[in-house]
């Protein structure tokens, strides 16, 4: 599976029009896609150390968890 700097543009976009959606109904890859961009945003945003930076970091934050469990339900390796 490819983290979202290294996905193409397209599937980065068709990931991105599917972050919205029942985790369940995701595809691994794009799965995948969307937990690696919540989590670097996450971090990046926490940097920043503005209330909205944060609130921005913990709401990405939540959902790259949200991602990652399930990816860990369907047995991927996640970092």
């Amino acid at each position: 599976m490819l983290n979202y700097k290294e996905c193409s543009i397209e599937e980065f976009n068709a990931a991105m029009k599917e972050k919205d959606n029942d985790v369940r109904s995701i595809s691994d890859s794009h799965l995948y896609i969307l937990y690696t961009k919540f989590k670097a945003d996450s971090i990046h945003c926490a940097y920043v150390k503005t209330s909205y930076a944060s609130g921005l970091s913990v709401g990405s934050s939540q959902r790259a968890n949200t991602y990652k469990t399930e990816l860990l339900r369907r047995g991927a390796d996640v970092i």
